[in-house]
């Protein structure tokens, strides 16, 4: 379901959340833009293949939980881009780094797309700050 709203009163919540319950995209509109180059744009991408059931898995050592932020990935179109966060819970007595994968998997034109990424999560140590990207994970997983 690809949406509009138009003019500055319209539901910024309404009109994405339809757009996303129809695995579409949302355009806004304001008084005086032009609407053909969002409308165009929003026909190239239901025009063209997306990645749909988009998920996120993590491979991670026993003990370890995640949260993901967004619970839910978003569908994409070419040219889009997507943040997820893992917010990760283990042992508090890490003292040396642990390796772990993230695999990004989907589909695209019924046929499966799969794309690992290691990383490591580092030991605990008494003068770790928190980075922001803690603070970043933690807004989307409010939103």
């Amino acid at each position: 379901c690809f949406t509009f709203g138009i003019g500055s009163g319209v539901s910024t919540y309404l009109v994405n959340g339809l757009a996303q319950a129809g695995n579409g995209t949302a355009e806004f509109i304001q008084s005086g833009e032009r609407l053909q180059p969002k409308v165009i744009r929003s026909l190239k991408q239901a025009l063209q293949p997306s990645v749909t059931n988009l998920r996120v898995e993590f491979q991670l050592p026993p003990g370890f939980e995640v949260t993901q932020a967004p619970s839910k990935a978003p569908v994409l179109f070419s040219g889009d881009k997507a943040v997820v966060y893992g917010i990760l819970k283990g042992p508090s007595e890490l003292m040396s780094p642990v390796d772990c994968t993230a695999s990004l998997k989907g589909q695209i034109l019924n046929q499966p797309l799969e794309y690992s990424i290691p990383f490591e999560v580092p030991g605990n140590s008494p003068s770790f700050p928190i980075p922001i990207i803690h603070h970043l994970a933690a807004k989307a997983l409010i939103k």
